[in-house]
C-alpha cells in the first residue's frame, strides 16, 4: 500500500513538472494579441490604429503560423499583408 503511495505521488509530481514545461505564453506586440505555444504563435486579435494590417512572421520570438477564426472580427481595415514565409 505505501508503494501505491509512492506511485501516485511520483506520477502527480511528473504531471505538474511536465505540465508546466509546456505552458502556452500570451502576449500583444504592436497591437496584436497572440498566443505561442512551444513552436509556434497564433494571432489572436488586433487593438491597433492601422488602416492596413502587416501581420508580423513572428510574435514573442516564435514563427506566426496561425490566425485565429475571428481575429479580425470587430475590426475594420482596408487592407492586409501577410510575410511569404507563413502559411496560414
Amino acid at each position: 500500500m505505501k508503494r501505491l503511495w509512492w506511485i501516485i505521488g511520483a506520477i502527480i509530481v511528473l504531471t505538474l513538472w511536465f505540465g508546466s514545461c509546456v505552458a502556452d505564453t500570451s502576449g500583444t506586440t504592436n497591437g496584436y494579441s497572440w498566443t505561442a505555444d512551444d513552436t509556434s504563435a497564433t494571432v489572436t486579435g488586433y487593438s491597433g490604429t492601422a488602416v492596413t494590417l502587416s501581420v508580423p512572421s513572428t510574435l514573442g520570438g516564435k514563427p506566426v503560423t496561425t490566425i485565429g477564426r475571428f481575429s479580425f472580427l470587430l475590426y475594420t481595415y482596408s487592407n492586409q499583408w501577410f510575410h511569404n514565409e507563413n502559411s496560414y
